[in-house]
């Protein structure tokens, strides 16, 4: 927002005129609520239970330093962990950023984003992460490269922090499987308490210039201290993502993660794990683990509401397998989404039987906006 100044001069008695009209920029309040009111996106897992994070926003040196203070209660564990981020310098131009304080970390959080594990942990009881405590901090000095389409932000910083193990052993409520060994009940692996230092350099690149996007992450943490029983690594983990154009609004997305790691007696708080939701169904959830991990998905997106408008009937239904039973249910008109359609579910019903995807009885059980169908 900005505000209107005017400079006034004086022509006669009784008599003024404009002198000169300034847009100045409204100053940013030295405090302020960070989030909804000073409330911060909660959480929802397994180990935690329900997090909720209360944070505000501190600004000085027009906007060149800021401190978020957060406070992030944990209902399971019955603990407020406090922390801290900071950045010093300009978004736009070299920066450092800091994140300080104690938390319950995880290496997983690249599969699932935080709302949709929040999700299936409380629907499902998949808690699609592995965790640790830690007591620390990292912070990194930021450049900056941009031109029209196009980003590129190398960092330098350092990491240092003191992990332990953390149990899961229930105690938090879920729809589905909230006493099941497999689910909500599903221990951590183990870590091995002790302080690990390191340096880290890496870049971000992201490119939007043409009609291939592409965007990557990496970093290469390289350990200075570890504990007793292990020792000094290397460890590289890489994020990349790639979408290409096809045919009209489809796209195939192609999506990358991978850790490789050098050294010895790596800590445990370092290793990766895939298996379950949102990376290999068929294995148990985060089953395969270790220091080195390759994962390359791909993915065919077809905007359904285009395609529900090239079809042009007054609803058109779409349906996936749905993750345990039955199928996932949606109706398009060809302009917006319908909550329900009785017809085109008796129809998707039809096409299931008549093509054997379902035997004759067996009943077709639906997921929809308007419950189970």
């Amino acid at each position: 927002m900005r505000r209107l100044v005017l400079a006034l001069a004086m022509a006669g008695p009784g008599f003024a005129h404009a002198q000169g009209v300034v847009l100045a920029p409204d100053p940013t309040p030295l405090l302020q609520p960070a989030g909804l009111q000073g409330l911060l996106a909660p959480m929802y897992d397994r180990v935690n239970g329900l997090s909720l994070p209360i944070g505000a926003i501190v600004t000085l040196a027009s906007d060149r330093f800021v401190l978020e203070p957060i406070l992030a209660y944990r209902s399971r564990l019955g603990v407020v962990d406090p922390a801290v981020s900071v950045r010093v310098g300009a978004v736009d131009g070299v920066r450092f950023e800091g994140q300080f304080g104690r938390s319950t970390r995880s290496n997983d959080a690249w599969n699932y984003s935080n709302l949709v594990n929040s999700a299936t942990t409380f629907f499902a009881g998949n808690d699609t992460r592995n965790y640790f405590r830690a007591n620390g901090g990292e912070g990194r000095v930021v450049g900056r490269i941009a031109q029209p389409g196009l980003l590129f932000e190398p960092f330098v910083g350092g990491r240092y922090e003191r992990v332990s193990p953390i149990g899961a052993n229930g105690g938090v409520w879920s729809v589905k499987g909230r006493n099941d060994i497999e689910h909500m009940r599903r221990p951590n692996p183990l870590v091995d308490a002790g302080s690990i230092g390191s340096a880290l350099v890496g870049a971000y690149f992201r490119d939007t210039a043409g009609v291939v996007l592409s965007r990557a992450r990496a970093q290469v943490e390289q350990s200075v201290s570890t504990f007793a029983g292990t020792a000094r690594f290397t460890q590289l983990t890489v994020d990349a993502h790639i979408e290409f154009p096809t045919f009209k609004t489809q796209a195939l997305h192609v999506a990358a993660h991978g850790v490789a790691t050098a050294g010895d007696s790596v800590p445990r708080a370092r290793y990766a794990y895939l298996g379950g939701s949102g990376t290999i169904p068929i294995v148990e959830m985060l089953e395969l683990g270790g220091t080195d991990l390759l994962f390359v998905e791909s993915r065919y997106t077809i905007p359904v509401q285009n395609v529900a408008r090239e079809v042009n009937l007054s609803e058109t239904a779409f349906l996936v397998p749905h993750e345990g039973d039955g199928f996932d249910l949606r109706w398009f008109t060809p302009a917006v989404e319908v909550a329900l359609c009785g017809h085109a579910t008796l129809a998707s019903a039809h096409v299931l039987w008549e093509s054997g995807v379902l035997a004759d009885g067996a009943a077709a059980r639906f997921h929809t906006q308007s419950g189970v169908l």
